[in-house]
C-alpha cells in the first residue's frame, strides 16, 4: 500500500492496525454484547472471557499485573480516572473540580 500522506493528529485518532481489527472481527459482527453486563447471557460472558484474556495478554507483553489495567470508552472517561487516581493516591479528602 502506497502512503500518498502523513497524518500527523495521532492525539485525536489513531490508524487501527490490521491485526487488531482482524482480531475484533468477531466482536463487532457475531459475538458483540456488553463485556460487564451482570445478567451473564452467552454472548455476554464470552465478550467478558475476550476482554479478560486481552487484559491478561497485554498485562504480560508490558509486565504489569492484570489488575494494574483498566480499559475505557474514551479519552475522557480515561483523563477523569488517572485525575481521580492520583487524588486518592495524595489521600486528599476535597472535591476535584
Amino acid at each position: 500500500m502506497e502512503v500518498k500522506y502523513r497524518y500527523l493528529d495521532n492525539s485525536s485518532i489513531t490508524r487501527m492496525d490490521e491485526r487488531v481489527l482482524e482480531a475484533m472481527k468477531p466482536y463487532f459482527f457475531e459475538k458483540y454484547a456488553i463485556p460487564t453486563s451482570e445478567t451473564g447471557y452467552s454472548m455476554g460472558i464470552e465478550a467478558r472471557e475476550a476482554l479478560e484474556d486481552s487484559r491478561n495478554s497485554l498485562a504480560n507483553y508490558i509486565g504489569a499485573g492484570d489488575n494494574e489495567l483498566i480499559f475505557t470508552s474514551g479519552s475522557s472517561e480515561s483523563s477523569n480516572a488517572a485525575i481521580k487516581g492520583a487524588a486518592i493516591a495524595q489521600k486528599k479528602k476535597k472535591e476535584i473540580i
